[in-house]
C-alpha cells in the first residue's frame, strides 16, 4: 500500500533568486520522499527546477503577474489550482503582507487546514507593525530563514513568543569542502598573472545600496595608502555596478580592483579568495557568510548581520560601520583560524546548513512532527 503523500503548493512571484534556491534544494533532497512539492509562480523557471519539482511527483502551476495583468486575473488562476487539490494541501506562501492577503482568504474561503508564511527577509522597509501583526495573523504556522527575518516580518518579540522553524537557506558541502586541484592556474586564469601572489579579499552580491558597495570604495582606497598587494575582487551584477566602476577609476584604484560580473558558479571564488567582506546594511542570513566559512575563508561583517551566521570556526569578524579604520586593520594583517574540512564539515551538518539535513528538517515540519527550530 503507497504512502499518503504530504502535497506542498509554495507560492512564489519571480524565479532566480533565494527563494526559488530554497524551493530547488529541498526539491532535489525530498525525491522519493512522502513530500510533493507543487508550486505557483508568476514566472518561468529553469529546466532544471522544473525537473526537481516534477521530481517529486508535483507540477508548477503559472499564473497572472497582478502587475501586468491585474489581481482578478491572478486570483482567478489561483482558484483554478487550489481546485486541482483538497483540503490537506499545504500553502507554503514566500511572501507576506500585501500579496499574500488575498491568498489567505482564498485559502481559508476553500477550507484549506495549513497556511505558513517564510520571512525571507530581514529589509526593514515596506513593513510597519500593523502589517507585521496581520502576517503572525495570517501565519498559524511560521518558517523564517533566522531571527532576523522572524522580527522584520513577524514583529521583534514574534521569536520569542511563537513557534517558528528557522531553517537554513543551505548549501550542497561538497562543492566548499573539497580542495582545488589547479588553484594557481585558476587565479591566473580569473585574475591575471601579475595577481597571482597578491591577497584576495572578495564579495560576492549584487550591485545594490544593502551590500554598501561606497564603503568597500573606501576601504579600497584606504587600504591602498598602506597595503598595495592586494586585489578586490566584486563577483557578481546589478543597477549599481556602472556606477561603482566609474568610482573605481574616478579614485584611481583600478589596479587593486577586478569585476568578474555574474558568475553561474560562486563556489570557486570563495576557494580563491583570502577573505570574503560583507558589510551590508542589513541581511536576514547570509548564505555567502556560510558559503565562504564552508570554504575555510575568512569573513568580515558588518555588525549589523545576525550572529547565526557565525559558525562558530573562528573565521568570522563583525565590526562596527563606523569604525572604518577596524576593518582596514583586519584587512591589513587578518588573524583568523584556519580549521579543517572535517571541523567544517561537522558544524555544516551538525548546525543543519547542509542540504540533506535542512531538507529533513522541513519534512519534519511538514509531517507534523516540528513546529520550531532554531539555528
Amino acid at each position: 500500500m503507497n504512502k499518503k503523500k504530504h502535497k506542498v503548493l509554495h507560492l512564489m512571484t519571480g524565479f532566480g533568486g533565494g527563494i526559488s534556491a530554497f524551493i530547488l534544494n529541498k526539491a532535489e533532497e525530498l525525491v522519493d520522499t512522502d513530500i510533493e512539492f507543487n508550486v505557483l509562480t508568476f514566472d518561468e523557471v529553469s529546466e532544471r527546477f522544473r525537473n526537481a519539482i516534477e521530481g517529486t511527483g508535483g507540477v508548477i502551476y503559472k499564473i497572472a503577474d497582478p502587475e501586468e495583468q491585474g489581481y482578478y486575473k491572478m486570483m482567478q488562476g489561483y482558484h483554478q489550482v487550489l481546485n486541482l487539490f483538497n483540503r490537506d494541501v499545504i500553502i507554503h506562501s514566500h511572501f507576506g503582507m500585501n500579496l499574500v492577503l488575498p491568498f489567505y482568504y482564498v485559502s481559508k474561503l476553500k477550507r484549506i487546514k495549513r497556511f505558513v508564511i517564510h520571512a525571507h527577509t530581514g529589509a526593514p522597509y515596506r513593513l510597519n507593525d500593523t502589517k507585521r501583526k496581520l502576517n503572525r495573523f495570517f501565519a498559524k504556522e511560521k518558517i523564517s530563514a533566522g531571527i532576523k527575518c522572524s522580527e522584520n516580518i513577524f514583529g521583534v518579540n514574534s521569536p520569542k513568543k511563537d513557534p517558528i522553524l528557522h531553517i537554513p537557506n543551505s548549501i550542497n558541502p561538497d562543492r566548499y569542502l573539497t580542495d582545488l586541484q589547479n588553484k594557481q592556474e585558476l587565479k591566473v586564469k580569473l585574475f591575471g598573472e601579475e595577481n597571482l601572489h597578491k591577497k584576495i579579499i572578495g564579495h560576492v552580491g549584487r550591485f545594490h545600496p544593502v551590500k554598501n558597495h561606497e564603503f568597500m570604495i573606501d576601504l579600497i582606497e584606504e587600504l591602498s595608502k598602506i597595503d598595495k598587494d592586494f586585489l578586490w575582487v566584486f563577483v557578481g551584477n546589478g543597477d549599481l555596478q556602472e556606477t561603482i566602476e566609474k568610482e573605481v577609476e574616478k579614485r584611481r584604484l583600478s589596479e587593486f580592483v577586478k569585476f568578474m560580473g555574474w558568475q553561474n558558479d560562486t563556489s570557486i571564488f570563495f576557494k580563491l579568495f583570502d577573505l570574503f567582506i560583507l558589510p551590508s546594511f542589513y541581511e536576514g542570513l547570509p548564505t555567502v557568510a556560510i558559503e565562504a566559512q564552508a570554504a575555510g575563508t575568512p569573513v568580515l561583517l558588518s555588525d549589523t548581520i545576525t550572529r547565526e551566521a557565525d559558525l562558530g570556526l573562528d573565521l568570522v569578524r563583525y565590526l562596527s560601520l563606523d569604525r572604518i579604520d577596524d576593518w582596514v586593520n583586519v584587512l591589513h594583517a587578518p588573524k583568523f583560524s584556519e580549521p579543517s574540512v572535517d571541523m567544517r564539515k561537522k558544524v555544516l551538518v551538525d548546525k543543519k546548513f547542509t542540504n540533506k539535513m535542512s531538507a529533513q528538517l522541513y519534512k519534519e515540519f511538514i509531517e507534523g512532527k516540528l513546529e520550531s527550530y532554531t539555528i
